[in-house]
């Protein structure tokens, strides 16, 4: 081998042996051309990173450093390449599977003969675990520092032998000396010197815990006393390494106690003054002191009382179990300890004492001790006992007299009914009167002028007689509706369409002076109202509203669907649920408060004598009830007026249109039809049947059901009912119609009543083919109606 290939041998070795170096270092080596562009094979870099040559090649290395390192990377690298130093930094490289690392990179210069450098060879080294444990140490050792400046107390470290090598700086603070070896012992207190260091001693003799409390020199000159602990650290073998200390200032908390024994030394000094019974407890509740007072009742030594259970001894056994239940409590809670239990004298009998106590509570509000007393209230007692007994002769004499003081008052309500009903029957009397002696007038002349063969003028009496009749009827109806029994024709009806249908009439009724506005709610709910007795509740409230407007003004009709609460109806004796609200609101004369109370009142009116019979509102007030609903009244004098009326939500598919009352009058004959007429009022039927006859119709006549019946079971033809609905001898109209429409299925029925007793509707309803008219009628009327059910007729004859 010549010395060339000997060379050669000793470079590959070298190569070798670095290579070998920089694995070992978990490193990475790299080569650089002397412009410190990267070019040819790099075996470590391509494993590190992953790129290929062509990646790599001249500055494409950069692609694999950290986006926020590559600007100082490159800076660095480029002043190393124009100084010729070597090149040192650190970044973070993405490695071949993702994951950036830190890296410290080094980088030297190799140069030819002529100074020229000819080549860069560098080392990347991954430093990342390195850093994370250098990083978590330094932050451990900062957390070490800051909760030694942050403990309140000194921290402390002394050798195996007892010489301090390491105090805090709070020690020096606190004292001015270091602390170190045995110069602690330079700010003890004379008087605890040599005990602090035969503890020391015996603790580093025996390795026993280091525990006592000492004075100290503080820097201001005071003694302050401190509490000094220490605790060994031993290896493996069992042999103490090193002893771990800290002193606490406890100088606060030893004045807090001696103001403490001081305070409670006062205390009992006061305690055996007072003639009252005291003692003290810890704060788990354990009884440690009583006054001479709890020992001269008891008739024990004092002292005798003192240790678990000797106190409870006393207690009656019956009260024990509630006594001790409470005490827990209070010592649970810290709430005052108040009950009652007997305790044992000296003479052996028990008697009733109110125990009491309270906590006493330090700076921090932990209770430092408890106080009680005990009260006898034996006397007191018995006294209550005394009271009790005669509040129960007392709670019988009261109740004796509340039940004369009831019975009385009864006996004024019944009074005030049977007023208001003499007031009731005195007004319709009077209104009776008047109407009566005009019907009664008008036929005693109709009679005698006919029985002179006068019949010139007879026209004025028959209309005269008719008007008295039809207010006669107004009367009734409006006497039915206060009491919720007249006869309604419920129907799915549009508030809306309603008031839009009588808007006209209500301008014609209220004149020129007076401004109508409608304010309707878009939508409005369906309500199952009689439509023409709302029509007549609307204009009635128009018309009182115009009489408030002496002077002109506005009238508002406003309809809203409202969703009342409990709450909301609290004031209108209704169920809470979904109603649709119809008012009418005026800017007039508005009404006293005494004045609203009463407006629902029959035969109470404002309006002058022979204005008013005093039925508008109370007739209103029944129809909304009748109805399902309710109303208000609210008004202020001089203020204007608003009455609401409230009417039930009804659920249906489709509400028909209210105002399509009436069909077209039928124009096809009555010939060959027959009808039934079922009334116990002879005068009635006769009345009835002489219509229908004029009317073309054919008639049977029955005075009872059962004799309706007979004829409805008969082959005779019938096409339509009319009955009454209170009919005698068993059974009623709304009977016979259901008996009849199951012998003659599809009977058409008309029922006549002049009360809307409930067998007439089915849950406010009227079966489908039937309908009703309430008495009295014109039989104008009735006639319309009965040629608006017959219609075209057909042989209804009974089921085979």
């Amino acid at each position: 081998m010549n010395d060339d290939d000997a060379e050669v041998g000793n470079l590959r070795s070298e190569n070798v042996r670095l290579k070998a170096a920089i694995a070992a270092v978990n490193g990475v080596l790299w080569t650089n051309d002397g412009s410190g562009r990267m070019a040819g094979e790099q075996p470590g870099w391509q494993a590190l990173t992953g790129q290929s040559a062509g990646q790599y090649v001249g500055y494409g290395w950069t692609d694999a450093i950290h986006p926020h390192d590559v600007e100082e990377t490159v800076a660095a690298w480029k002043d190393a390449v124009t100084s010729r130093t070597p090149y040192v930094v650190e970044h973070r490289v993405r490695r071949a599977d993702g994951e950036w690392r830190l890296f410290s990179v080094k980088a030297v210069p190799i140069t030819g003969e002529d100074g020229s450098v000819i080549e860069w060879v560098g080392v990347h080294t991954d430093v990342t675990d390195q850093r994370d444990v250098a990083k978590a140490l330094a932050e451990s050792e900062d957390n070490y520092r800051n909760a030694v400046e942050l403990n309140p107390q000194t921290t402390w470290t002394a050798r195996p032998d007892g010489q301090l090598d390491r105090v805090a700086e709070r020690w020096r603070e606190w004292t001015g000396g270091s602390g170190l070896g045995s110069s602690w012992g330079e700010a003890m207190h004379p008087d605890d010197l040599e005990r602090s260091v035969d503890v020391w001693t015996r603790s580093v003799t025996t390795g026993e815990p280091y525990d006592i409390e000492h004075r100290a020199r503080m820097v201001c000159g005071e003694y302050h006393w401190m509490h000094s602990r220490a605790y060994p650290r031993r290896d493996e073998k069992g042999r103490i390494v090193k002893w771990y200390g800290s002193t606490e200032d406890i100088e606060e908390r030893k004045r807090a106690e001696e103001k403490l024994r001081s305070s409670e030394e006062q205390f009992r000094g006061f305690a055996q003054a007072v003639p009252n019974q005291i003692w003290t407890a810890k704060p788990d509740g354990y009884l440690d002191w009583f006054n001479d007072r709890v020992y001269d009742y008891i008739g024990v030594q004092p002292g005798s009382l003192d240790g678990k259970g000797a106190w409870a001894a006393n207690v009656h056994p019956d009260d024990m179990t509630t006594a001790a239940d409470v005490w827990l409590r209070s010592l649970q809670t810290g709430e005052v300890y108040e009950t009652e239990f007997r305790i044992r004298s000296a003479a052996g009998e028990y008697r009733w004492f109110l125990v009491r106590a309270v906590a006493v509570k330090s700076d921090d509000g932990r209770i430092a001790r408890w106080i009680g007393t005990n009260t006898d209230i034996e006397d007191s007692k018995r006294q209550t006992e005394e009271l009790a007994r005669f509040a129960a002769t007392l709670e019988e004499q009261v109740l004796m007299r509340t039940g004369e003081l009831m019975a009385a008052e009864e006996a004024l309500r019944q009074s005030q009914k049977m007023e208001a009903v003499g007031q009731l029957t005195g007004g319709l009397a009077h209104d009776f009167n008047n109407l009566l002696a005009g019907i009664s007038g008008s036929l005693e002349l109709i009679q005698r002028r006919t029985a002179k063969g006068q019949f010139d003028g007879l026209e004025r009496y028959v209309v005269a007689g008719q008007e008295a009749a039809k207010r006669a009827a107004a009367l009734t109806h409006r006497l039915l509706a206060f009491s919720r029994r007249q006869t309604l024709d419920p129907r799915p009806t549009d508030i809306d369409r309603l008031v839009e249908g009588m808007a006209e009439i209500v301008k014609n009724t209220i004149g020129p002076s007076i401004a109508l506005k409608i304010d309707a709610v878009e939508n409005p709910w369906p309500v199952l109202v009689d439509p023409n007795q709302l029509e007549n509740a609307l204009l009635n409230l128009c018309i009182n509203a115009r009489d408030a407007l002496p002077d002109g003004g506005s009238i508002i009709v406003r309809s809203r669907n409202l969703d009342l609460s409990r709450r909301d109806v609290s004031g209108l004796d209704t169920l809470p649920g979904d109603y649709l609200a119809v008012s009418i609101e005026d800017d007039g004369v508005g009404m006293p408060a005494e004045t609203v109370a009463r407006a629902f009142e029959p035969f109470f009116t404002t309006k002058p004598t022979g204005l008013g019979t005093g039925l508008g509102l109370s007739m209103i007030y029944g129809f909304a009830r009748q109805s399902g609903g309710a109303v208000k009244i609210s008004s202020r004098d001089g203020e204007g007026t608003n009455v609401t009326l409230y009417l039930p939500r009804h659920e249906v598919a489709q509400a028909p249109d209210a105002l399509e009352e009436h069909a077209l009058e039928s124009v096809v004959s009555a010939s060959g039809q027959t009808i039934l007429v079922i009334d116990d009022e002879a005068l009635i039927r006769m009345l009835v049947v002489d219509t229908l006859q004029e009317l073309g119709y054919q008639t049977l006549e029955a005075g009872d059901g059962p004799q309706g019946m007979r004829l409805l079971r008969s082959d005779a033809r019938i096409d339509l009912l009319v009955t009454d609905v209170g009919l005698p001898n068993g059974m009623n109209g709304r009977q016979v119609a259901d008996a009849a429409r199951e012998l003659r299925p599809g009977l058409k029925v008309l029922f006549m009543t002049g009360y809307a007793e409930n067998s007439v509707l089915d849950r406010g309803h009227l079966d489908p083919d039937m309908q009703i008219m309430t008495k009295p009628f014109q039989m104008d009327d009735f006639s319309q109606r009965i040629r608006e059910m017959a219609g075209q007729g057909n042989d209804i004859t009974p089921r085979a």
